[in-house]
């Protein structure tokens, strides 16, 4: 008798505090401060995994497909597997590969960049985005929009822009530059960087 009370006076416990957590967590989640809730942006200086705000599994990523250097979307990975994905966002508006200067050979001095080469020659828009050793340059300089979380290049005016698709494998898509239209696959998040 005296469990079977103590159980029933449990269970009614249990009870009101369960609805009690049911009506809190959702009032509280509806209280968010916007600010506080936005994805990070990109800071200056600071080594970091870039990844598309449609989908931050993916990151932006520096590869050599065919001996040509460019930047494609890639599921995001840990440790020396990630190194590839870490970029950093100079005072100078370049996005370098943070792994570049170590490299060796000519990087060593200049690193490597994204560029949109649209300084150079006419590029066509969501052309795939090339990684060449870093250079004074406009189509090597992207200006970050931290509320939109837009790169937008200085020489064609376009944003950098995830091209993955629908329906397509989401491995080594490329990245392209396409006018701002503020869609979540031009938005841009920098993710803290995963441990070893």
């Amino acid at each position: 008798m005296i469990i079977r009370k103590l159980l029933s006076r449990t269970g009614v416990t249990v009870l009101a505090v369960s609805v009690a957590l049911a009506t809190a967590v959702p009032a509280q989640a509806a209280n968010l401060d916007p600010a506080r809730s936005a994805p990070p942006g990109v800071e200056v200086g600071v080594a970091k995994q870039i990844a598309t705000r449609s989908d931050t599994r993916y990151c932006l990523t520096f590869v050599a497909a065919a001996k040509v250097p460019m930047a494609v979307m890639m599921a995001c990975a840990p440790g020396k597997e990630g190194k590839t994905q870490e970029w950093v966002y100079t005072e100078a508006g370049q996005l370098q590969v943070a792994m570049s200067k170590s490299v060796g050979g000519a990087l060593a001095k200049t690193g490597a960049c994204l560029d949109s080469g649209a300084d150079l020659a006419k590029v066509p828009a969501s052309a795939p985005l090339l990684v060449l050793p870093c250079r004074a340059g406009d189509g090597q300089k992207w200006s970050y929009d931290e509320d939109a979380g837009t790169f937008v290049n200085a020489a064609s005016g376009l944003a950098l822009t995830s091209l993955l698709g629908k329906g397509k494998a989401k491995q080594a898509q490329p990245t392209g530059s396409m006018s701002a239209s503020g869609s979540p696959v031009q938005g841009w998040s920098a993710l803290p960087l995963p441990g070893l």
